[in-house]
């Protein structure tokens, strides 16, 4: 491709890159006269816009980004047609492309700006609620997460500091004021100036915020919570200065933020970074408030949706109506002017979607003879034994009365879950396959553990023996039908990737630490594995009777090979210090590749590289949303779809995927599962 000059914005992620864009794209004539050509893009009715992304990339069907030789083509040739000297394109989506986009225009020069982590943290918190679903309180991390500058590091030292500007996200660092301005010194662009950079894609209000985190656990179509995001957009609420978190959390992060800035400028040097790091150390945080009691705050933003939108205001009151019980009854006779009774009594004094059943409560998965009772009891010994619901059906006596009452006399699952949510339980535990409460429970609520399948099955046998009088030998015992692929049988109807974690019989102590890393819980080894590692030490059965038993059982060999190469990834994880993210691909015979990833809650993208004969061949940009789909084993889930189609070249050859900032491997499956 003929060398040209060019400019390219990359953002970073929440650091001023809407207000940047809409400026650029409203005067792009005033540009082109001073020789810069900015090419065409749209802007959605709150200003906000993904830049030039699709002026250099295709966006498939699912979301992800495709390098587009035909549209860098058609770019070059219009550029080269403006008469202009400078190319400048700008988007955010750029940020986890330098390296390909560095070979595409190989004498392009990057702008990038950089904020404080701790600043992008609790404005990526303000963006989880405005336009992903999140309904949880802020997190309060023991580490902050800096991938983002993680990211930028390896890109300039991929492509050449000599490349790269670095400039500081703040306000007494900006040259003229604003990073309008500060943006037109960065590229020479003179005879423009504008004297407020004006706020696009600004963070809410607290009152806006609250209100639509509470909203957002009513799961609104997505129409309707577009309709009120936009609204509380224009909602300039008295608390606009605020910070969620404590003020020790927030020195803690603060003191990292510095740390990993400071590493930065080392490798590049960030412009005014002086002034910048010296504002991070200095700026007092904004005054602390809890979301904990943070009601008032909501019920001044459903009082504004209300004034400014009534309409709008009924129909979130019909989504209420579904979620509480006898609402539909008293909105029927409530008067309008009641605000409905402010929303009847604000869900009917619904304790805070944080603490909800969805979001702390464990479905323990007990496969039998996996070290199952030892995690029963470890779950017991951390929550309290009378906090652990039990469904031991089948003749056993481990049957909590909510489960006689509800689902063994009644078989009412919808009036279980409701029971389950008013009562103290921590935990469910039992024996039964997770269908039995798939369509009610998220799967990122199960946790389970699975063992070498012929093992288990001497296990098994061993215990028929000792309680069941069994006569028959183990061969013989294990023929049985029903008794091959149990644990595949046990995990059908949920994608167990996604579960909360699922541990290994044999790597029981690593299992637990990882549990516990991952839950941030303290379950403890009460009784140490002392099962045999050798089959034969347990029983009589000959080389060629295990060969028959094994090829019997070959889904829950698969299983458990891929469940411990999970593990193993999630042991790395916490050993290099990265957010582990959970997911799955797979491929079929045509090469189309499909998967989901379920990444952390303040992620809303994850950048994945695709790499054949260990060299990358493309990236999937997956975007993070909240699935709305009451068919899907994932409904309610925050999820990224992976889909494309691998080149020709590549169908039948070792494919592996990584994330890119992270280099963590995401786990290839023969194949998915039903339904996702």
């Amino acid at each position: 491709m003929d060398n040209i000059n060019a400019l390219i914005h990359i953002g970073s992620p929440k650091a001023g890159s809407s207000a940047l864009q809409k400026y650029l794209v409203t005067n792009a004539i005033q540009l082109r006269q001073q020789g810069f050509f900015y090419p065409k893009h749209s802007l959605d009715n709150n200003g906000i816009s993904s830049g030039n992304v699709l002026s250099v990339y295709d966006r498939l069907e699912d979301g992800s980004l495709v390098l587009s030789r035909r549209k860098i083509a058609k770019l070059i040739d219009d550029f080269k047609g403006s008469g202009c000297h400078t190319l400048l394109l700008s988007s955010e989506a750029f940020f986890q492309r330098v390296i390909e986009l560095s070979r595409v225009f190989t004498d392009c020069k990057f702008i990038a700006y950089v904020r404080s982590p701790l600043d992008v943290f609790e404005s990526g918190y303000n963006q989880l609620i405005k336009r992903h679903g999140q309904h949880k309180f802020i997190g309060l991390n023991k580490k902050l997460s800096i991938n983002g500058i993680e990211l930028l590091i390896r890109s300039i030292e991929g492509v050449g500091a000599d490349r790269f500007d670095l400039r500081a996200y703040a306000i007494n660092c900006f040259q003229g004021g604003n990073i309008i301005n500060d943006f037109f010194k960065a590229t020479g662009i003179s005879d423009c100036s504008v004297q407020d950079g004006a706020y696009v894609n600004r963070s809410y209000c607290l009152e806006a915020l609250e209100a639509k985190r509470w909203l957002n656990s009513l799961l609104l179509p997505k129409k309707i919570d577009d309709q009120i995001d936009l609204l509380l957009q224009s909602y300039n609420g008295p608390t606009r200065e605020y910070s969620l978190l404590p003020c020790d959390v927030y020195e803690r992060l603060r003191q990292q933020a510095i740390t990993a800035l400071e590493r930065l400028n080392s490798v590049t040097a960030i412009e005014s970074f002086d002034r910048f790091i010296e504002s991070v150390k200095t700026t007092p945080q904004r005054k602390y408030i809890s979301q904990a009691e943070s009601r008032h705050f909501a019920l001044n933003g459903f009082e504004f949706i209300f004034k400014e939108n009534p309409r709008l205001y009924f129909c979130i009151a019909e989504y209420v109506s579904k979620e509480v019980d006898g609402a539909s009854d008293f909105f029927s006779v409530s008067k309008p002017n009641s605000y409905l009774e402010r929303l009847y009594y604000f869900f009917k004094g619904r304790r805070s979607p944080n603490r909800d059943l969805q979001s702390s409560f464990l479905i323990f998965l007990h496969v039998p003879k996996t070290a199952g009772t030892s995690f029963r009891s470890a779950l017991c010994s951390y929550y309290g034994a009378r906090k652990v619901c039990t469904d031991y059906r089948g003749g056993s006596q481990l049957v909590s009365s909510i489960i006689r009452k509800y689902l063994i006399e009644k078989n009412d699952l919808d009036g279980f879950k409701s029971a389950l949510g008013r009562s103290s339980y921590k935990a469910l535990s039992g024996h039964f396959n997770a269908e039995r409460y798939s369509g009610s429970f998220r799967p990122d609520m199960f946790v389970s553990f699975v063992r070498e399948p012929i093992s288990r099955l001497v296990s098994l046998y061993l215990h028929k023996k000792r309680h069941n009088n069994l006569s028959c030998g183990l061969f013989e015992f294990a023929l049985e039908p029903k008794l091959h692929n149990v644990q595949t049988k046990l995990f059908s109807g949920l994608p167990w990737p996604c579960f909360s974690f699922v541990g290994v019989t044999e790597r029981y102590t690593d299992s637990l630490t990882c549990i516990n890393n991952q839950l941030n819980t303290k379950f403890v080894e009460l009784v140490k594995n002392t099962a045999s590692n050798d089959i034969k030490d347990e029983v009589s059965i000959s080389d060629e009777q295990l060969e028959v038993l094994r090829a019997k059982n070959l889904d829950d060999i698969a299983l458990v090979n891929s469940v411990n190469q999970y593990l193993d990834y999630q042991l790395a994880a916490q050993v290099e210090g990265y957010s582990f993210i959970k997911g799955w691909f797979s491929i079929n015979e045509s090469g189309q590749l499909e998967g989901w990833l379920f990444p952390k809650e303040h992620m809303l993208s994850v950048s994945i590289e695709v790499c054949s004969k260990d060299e990358s061949i493309s990236y999937i940009d997956a975007e993070v949303k909240r699935i709305r789909d009451s068919q899907s084993p994932l409904n309610g889930m925050r999820a990224a779809r992976l889909h494309m189609q691998l080149p020709e070249t590549c169908i039948g050859e070792k494919i592996e995927l990584y994330v890119q900032d992270t280099k963590q491997p995401i786990l290839k499956l023969k194949k998915g599962f039903s339904g996702c």
